[in-house]
């Protein structure tokens, strides 16, 4: 909203504007009122709020929507409760993740809002979220009063001044609202061609080439960095030609990852670049425009293994930085200086440097990912210095401190590093649970198919290669989305189904059960529970819990339910008296959940694990009598799932007052819900889909081939099978019928997968673990419960003299989490 009048004419408009709004919402003291404040630029909306605060005698309260919130009169309820604020003001719409989620839901309970809330409530706005109010909360916004905000041309174009000073500058600030502010801008000005000289143009093409680059949009920004190119080319501005193009050597590097090929035509667009850089470099010998540009080519250089020039360069840029005493940019020098000497195996300078990088990033104030890589190239040195351990404790540092959403590859790649070092120093239960993790990120951020006998995870998306930097950034809430692996079956409409009857008052129980394997946990974890996160149902939020071990289950439930909110940043303190105490305390926050619109669905996993760890009737009456006043929360709902061949340990609930909710009959078809395996064109659609997300391409008539040896006479696929069948053919690369044949049947795929698990517990073990695995089957070749006692005892019956399993394996107590856990049932 920029007008070609005279800045002083828009300063009067929008003080009268402002005069207006401030006598509308006094005029509207202690009733409902909207109205929607358009201004799209935020430095003039602050302007604007604290001069209205000036204009009105009363207290407007503010606050400042999040990118993870779903609901806006949710989040208001829970910011005030019962309070009634004099004026409310809400800002950072703009910021909203799923801004349709949120204002579709606005729109769904607009009535409530008349209810319940008397005082006026202004919403500030852009243009775009004003279209977006009009397309998905129509009648909401048909009750506003709209009042607009101009800005001047003299205004946009110190604005767009100003930030392209930081940017050439090498500080340009990480803000989200500072991009989509320069895209509205850039439709703003050239309304008026005229007030632009090539200047503002070649600032206002750079600026675009970064928000897009920030947006993942690469080509898009590589074309307006090839326009930003051309103005400074034409005007002979070599330090900002320079810095375009160490932008445009990186975002050519990041499209050349995703092919590999190293004669794909990006690669020779990365090192004409990277020439026409060096020559500028040599021209002027600006030692600014190697410190504004080195993290872009320190990067590019070395995925090129160019450790000359990238030393060249880290060193230059490292006497820059140390004069401007830049903490954040001193680590990224020494980072890759310790990259240059681990490839040029000088360890002992390695591991020096990269305590330096670490001193450097442990100065910088704000939160910052860089620690896990400098502390991955320390373990490296160490290693290579026979320094083992030492390596090993600086590798769990660094997964503690990385974020597989921030750098994925960095994450995996430490992970692998120290499942290796695991393995080796015969640590070989951490080594196999670290593996276990890999895999599961793997899957979790779309770079596996198959993830074997491992549970399915939400779907995350892994930070744009723009934001996989060590500058402290506006970092965003992790969006957890569907599984593919649901998202691509039958799956999801289950997904649906469940999340209708969440939604339903008459269903107060529901009880997920089918066989072994076919996939329930993954359906809970991988599906429901996602979905559940990104779905408001009415006027509430909904707050998923899910516990699937069962000893100590009050403390366990407790801990979730606090952490789940984010409202407790460590694990709270023990909770203090009996366990009746205990349950009523946990009782109480479940109601008070419901009292600030939190619907709680509370998601009993693998729960047929209760009845081991509880055999005894008695002691499983006081969860049993829980989950009856659960029942009584009129917007908690209650989910459980176990194999059906577990169900009847159900009926004793029938005989508990507490069950008359849903008439005495736990086994009812209301209650019940079925999982059963995939029809075989489900599983091929299923499994070409997985491939292609995961970059794992298999042949037509092997899908073809693979699916009829799952599905076998019974023309069903189970998910655990196809699951570890896939895996190992990831592993072996089987990507073509032929190879497929020659490695031999289903069966020998998946014993080849048993095999390695076998390996994984340690040459000295092999044999003891191919026994537990004997002992984990039953007669009919089918997975019976066996807690580790009578795991104990069987080996007693084999080995009386060894005495079973050793201290150092890993126990289930007395059955917690039987020996289910890693399995898709």
């Amino acid at each position: 909203m920029s007008e070609a009048q005279p800045p002083e004419s828009i300063s009067h408009h929008n003080e009268r504007a402002l005069q207006r709004l401030a006598w509308a919402i006094e005029a509207s003291l202690g009733q409902f009122k909207l109205f929607v404040a358009r201004c799209n630029y935020t430095g003039l909306r602050s302007h604007l709020i604290e001069r209205l605060q000036v204009l009105t005698s009363i207290n407007i309260r503010v606050i400042h929507l999040q990118e993870h919130q779903r609901t806006l009169y949710a989040t208001i309820r829970k910011e005030f409760g019962e309070e009634q604020p004099e004026a409310l003001m809400v800002c950072g719409l703009e910021n909203v993740g799923d801004i349709e989620q949120l204002l579709t839901a606005t729109n769904q309970v607009r009535e409530e809002f008349r209810k319940h809330f008397n005082f006026p409530l202004v919403l500030w706005v852009s243009d775009t979220v004003f279209n977006q109010l009009m397309q998905f909360a129509a009648d909401f916004e048909s009750w506003a009063t709209t009042v607009t905000f101009k800005v001047s041309n003299q205004d946009l174009i110190a604005f767009i001044k100003q930030k392209a000073e930081q940017f050439f500058a090498g500080n340009f600030s990480r803000n989200l609202e500072y991009y989509q502010e320069i895209k509205q801008a850039n439709q703003d000005l050239p309304i008026h061609e005229q007030v632009l000289d090539w200047e503002l143009h070649a600032n206002i093409k750079s600026l675009l080439g970064l928000v897009e680059y920030f947006d993942d949009n690469l080509d898009l920004a590589l074309d307006y960095y090839q326009q930003a190119l051309g103005y400074w080319q034409e005007n002979q501005n070599l330090e900002r030609q320079g810095k375009i193009l160490a932008e445009i050597t990186y975002c050519y590097y990041l499209k050349a990852l995703e092919c590999q090929d190293i004669k794909h035509s990006d690669w020779q667009y990365i090192i004409n670049y990277l020439q026409q850089y060096f020559a500028i470099f040599k021209q002027i010998k600006s030692s600014d425009l190697v410190a504004n540009s080195i993290f872009r080519l320190g990067i590019v250089l070395q995925g090129l293994e160019d450790w000359d020039n990238l030393q060249t360069l880290a060193e230059k840029a490292l006497k820059v930085h140390k004069n401007e005493n830049k903490s954040l940019e001193i680590a990224e020098d020494y980072g890759f200086l310790a990259e240059v000497a681990l490839a040029k195996n000088r360890w002992s300078e390695a591991e020096n440097l990269a305590r330096k990088a670490l001193e450097a990033s442990a100065t910088i104030p704000t939160k910052s990912y860089a620690p896990s890589l400098y502390l991955f190239l320390l373990a490296q040195a160490q290693y290579n210095l026979n320094k083992p351990q030492d390596a090993i404790k600086n590798l769990v540092l660094a997964k503690e401190e990385g974020s597989p959403e921030y750098d994925t590859k960095l994450y995996i790649d430490i992970l692998g590093y120290l499942h290796r070092l695991y393995f080796q120093e015969k640590q070989y239960l951490p080594a196999f649970e670290t593996k276990l993790d890999r895999l599961s990120i793997e899957q979790q951020y779309g770079l596996r198919a198959f993830v074997g006998a491992g549970r399915i995870q939400p779907q995350r998306q892994e930070k744009s290669a723009a934001t996989q930097v060590v500058e402290p950034l506006h970092v965003k809430t992790v969006q957890e989305n569907i599984a593919p692996e649901i998202a691509a079956s039958g799956r999801q409409l289950d997904v649906e189904r469940l999340i209708e009857r969440i939604g339903r008052n008459d269903y107060k129980l529901i009880v997920i059960h089918g066989q072994s394997g076919v996939g329930k946990s993954s359906l809970v974890t991988g599906g429901l529970i996602p979905a559940l996160k990104q779905k408001a149902i009415g006027t509430q939020d909904v707050l998923p819990i899910i516990i699937g071990v069962y000893t100590d289950w009050i403390e366990k439930l407790r801990t979730s339910l606090l952490g789940g909110e984010g409202s407790v940043t460590s694990p709270p303190a023990p909770l203090l008296g009996g366990e009746g105490s205990r349950v009523d305390d946990l009782l109480e926050k479940l109601r008070e959940n419901e009292s600030r619109n939190l619907r709680t669905v509370l998601i009993f996993d693998q729960f047929e694990e209760f009845f081991f760890v509880y055999p005894n009737p008695r002691d499983r009456r006081r969860f049993l009598e829980f989950l009856g006043e659960c029942l009584k929360i009129l917007s908690l709902k209650v989910i459980l799932s176990l194999r059906e061949d577990y169900l009847h340990y159900l009926l004793e609930w029938n005989r508990l007052p507490s069950m008359a909710i849903i008439g005495n009959d736990i086994l009812s078809t209301n209650v019940l819900y079925s999982v059963g395996n995939f029809a075989p064109d489900d599983a091929k659609l299923i499994i070409q889909r997985l491939t292609e997300h995961a970059n794992f391409h298999l042949e037509s008539d092997l899908i073809a081939a693979l699916v009829e040896d799952l599905a076998g006479d019974l023309q069903a696929v189970r998910p655990i099978e196809m699951q570890v069948v896939g895996a190992q053919m990831q592993t072996e690369n089987i990507t073509t019928l032929e190879k497929y044949r020659a490695s031999g049947t289903k069966k020998e795929l998946v014993q080849r997968y048993l095999d390695e698990v076998v390996r994984d517990c340690g040459e000295e073990h092999q044999q003891l673990a191919e026994v537990v695995l004997y002992l984990l089957t039953d007669d009919k070749g089918t997975r019976p419960l066996k807690t580790r006692g009578e795991i104990e005892r069987d080996l007693q019956d084999i080995y009386p003299r060894e005495g079973g399993i050793g201290n150092g394996e890993r126990g289930t107590g007395n059955g917690e989490q039987g020996t289910g856990n890693n399995s898709l049932s």
